[in-house]
C-alpha cells in the first residue's frame, strides 16, 4: 500500500533523512493534488535552521531541503506565508541571495522568534 502524500509531505517538510526515498515516493502522485495541503509552519524550518547550527545539516542540505518545498501547491505556509515563503525562497536560492552561513540562520531564527512574539500579542 502506497504512503498517503501527505505523511510522505511531512516527512520532506521535517527533512527526514534519508530524502531520496521520500522524493521518489512523492513523484509517484504527480504535482497537482485535490488534497487538503500540508501546513508549513515557523518551527519546521526553525527544525531545519537549528539542525545546520548544530552542523546535522550541510548548507547544501538546507539549500536542498529549501528548494524541494518552495514552489510545491500541495504544502501551504497559511496566514504567515509571505514571511515562511520569503525565507525558503532565500534558503532555495542562495545565486540569487546569499549563502546559507550560521549567521543568516541565526539571522532567520530571530526573524521567526520576533514574527511568533508579534502573533502572541496580537
Amino acid at each position: 500500500m502506497p504512503v498517503p502524500r501527505a505523511v510522505l509531505l511531512r516527512q520532506l517538510i521535517e527533512y527526514r533523512l534519508p530524502v531520496e526515498a521520500t522524493i521518489a515516493e512523492l513523484s509517484t502522485y504527480g504535482w497537482d493534488s485535490e488534497e487538503t495541503p500540508v501546513r508549513l509552519e515557523a518551527k519546521d524550518i526553525e527544525g531545519v535552521l537549528n539542525r545546520y547550527l548544530n552542523e546535522e545539516l550541510s548548507s547544501e542540505q538546507v539549500t536542498d531541503w529549501a528548494d524541494l518545498i518552495e514552489c510545491r501547491e500541495d504544502i501551504d505556509s497559511g496566514q504567515s506565508e509571505s514571511t515562511l515563503s520569503s525565507l525558503i525562497f532565500r534558503l532555495a536560492n542562495p545565486n540569487l541571495n546569499v549563502s546559507v552561513t550560521p549567521s543568516l540562520a541565526r539571522e532567520m531564527l530571530a526573524l521567526l522568534a520576533e514574527q511568533g512574539e508579534h502573533k502572541q500579542t496580537d
